[in-house]
């Protein structure tokens, strides 16, 4: 999402709040009272000032030896390579065959970064796509430029594509890469859930595929999974208040089915936590645009956070 204006963005969440409430004979955090653990955990700020050329930073990943972000809505087919000890850009991929509709997410394999394409903000998207180029064809030049696969998908339960601004269940911001199969994790402005999709990472056209919801209390805008697969991470805000949501010992895929943190920072109400990704197994970094204050890098760790929860 841009930054294009947290009052309005502000005005219309409080006008949508009062339109949507619980749905009808639910109890949203029925299936897992007992589970989640609410901690509050003050990260470090390691970058205080974003570059003005990345100031609508929305995804990250961590990719030899360089922090890896873009912009979203409209900018450039560009991704941005970030010395964490110089503060500064050091590499610029251009994506040739690649249009930054709204780009809002980057994962990883072994062999490619996937650029996910599928900001919708008013649900009406039809073209919805995520982006694969291939790490082997990527030079380590300074300006560089790589040509790009498209995987185009839909949600078969999405039915209307009237739009409705910033209040449909079919916007995306937060994508991870596990064994082969990519995970798409909606930002769900009417019931302030997240659907966990799964979409094959081959190119052409298809269905991404429902596999869980969860109630989140907010609007998630990033998803990163830790170097060794055993936690996921989802960053996002609620009333722009951050937060990040913890999930661990969870079966296989099923990250929604383990034990559960929620993390907040509400020193940095205004920040608008978009990206996020590991650093190693216990250092988080999470990014955010230009907003009220300037895009910044904050990092956590993830040892502390579990040593919080289990002190709950």
């Amino acid at each position: 999402m841009t930054s294009f204006s947290l009052l309005y963005t502000g005005l219309l969440l409080f006008l949508f709040a009062g339109m949507s409430g619980d749905k009808p004979g639910e109890a949203p955090e029925a299936d897992i009272i007992g589970r989640i653990k609410t901690v509050h955990v003050v990260p470090q700020v390691l970058m205080d000032s974003l570059p003005v050329e990345i100031s609508e930073s929305s995804g990250m990943l961590w990719w030899d030896g360089l922090i890896w972000t873009l912009n979203d809505s409209g900018g450039e087919p560009v991704l941005y390579g970030i010395n964490l000890q110089k503060k500064k850009i050091v590499r610029r991929i251009r994506v040739e065959k690649a249009y930054n509709h709204d780009w809002e997410s980057l994962a990883q394999d072994n062999r490619f970064i996937y650029i996910g394409d599928f900001g919708n903000n008013g649900g009406w998207r039809k073209d919805l796509c995520v982006y694969k180029i291939p790490k082997d064809k990527i030079s380590r030049d300074p300006v560089a430029k790589v040509t790009a696969e498209k995987i185009s998908f839909y949600y078969p339960e999405q039915k209307s594509f009237i739009s409705i601004p910033l209040s449909t269940r079919w916007d995306g911001e937060a994508m991870i890469c596990l064994r082969d199969t990519l995970y798409l994790f909606t930002k769900d402005w009417k019931w302030e859930e997240t659907q966990l999709y799964a979409l094959s990472p081959d190119s052409g056209s298809r269905p991404a595929r429902l596999i869980d919801t969860f109630y989140v209390r907010g609007l998630v805008t990033g998803a990163a999974l830790s170097p060794d697969t055993k936690t996921l991470v989802l960053s996002g805000y609620e009333s722009f208040y951050p937060y990040l949501w913890i999930f661990y010992n969870y079966p296989g895929s099923h990250f929604f089915k383990g034990d559960v943190v929620r993390v907040r920072y509400p020193e940095y109400h205004l920040a608008q936590t978009e990206g996020v990704t590991f650093l190693n197994q216990d250092t988080l970094l999470v990014s955010a645009e230009y907003s009220k204050i300037p895009g910044r890098i904050y990092a956590f760790s993830l040892k502390k956070i579990l040593a919080e929860a289990k002190g709950k």
